[in-house]
């Protein structure tokens, strides 16, 4: 039997900023790990374990995925991988990630509206970004979560 049992926010190392996010949070208290993710950028698992170090898995401990895979952009990264195969590549493996039984895909768009960061909400770029957004949500079936920007993602990933 496992004693202990944490819920740790994994992070993918390839994210661009990593890092940072990680620091913003631990800040805000979730408590999170960084390692190479077989599929999005973002996985909640539960941690059961048996040692009394608590730093980090031991050879003894259990991971359980909790069900829910986080696909984080930003505007502009949403934006350009709109222009290329990078965007619908990334959604259908999210949706056809076969390993997970039936998981939340979560996608995290990171923004304070679409038509900022150099966007008149105009443009065709602009429009681009709503339809693949609602393109998503209706024909994928994953749900969309809007944030402002990192902070707010942190505090709505602490909830």
């Amino acid at each position: 039997s496992y004693p202990k049992w944490k819920v740790i926010l994994l992070l993918d190392q390839r994210e661009q900023r990593c890092q940072q996010t990680q620091a913003k949070l631990r800040q805000c208290g979730v408590e999170c790990e960084v390692r190479n993710l077989p599929i999005g950028d973002m996985l909640w698992i539960a941690r059961g374990t048996r040692s009394s170090s608590g730093v980090g898995p031991s050879k003894e401990d259990v991971e359980v995925l909790l069900g829910a895979i986080i696909e984080r952009k930003t505007a502009s990264d949403l934006a350009s991988s709109l222009f290329g195969t990078r965007f619908d590549e990334q959604r259908l493996r999210l949706k056809n990630s076969a390993s997970l039984q039936n998981p939340t895909r979560l996608y995290l768009i990171e923004a304070d509206s679409l038509s900022k960061e150099g966007q008149s909400s105009s443009t065709g770029i602009a429009k681009a970004l709503h339809t693949s957004i609602v393109s998503t949500m209706i024909h994928l079936g994953f749900c969309i979560i809007r944030t402002k920007n990192l902070e707010d993602t942190a505090k709505w990933l602490r909830r």
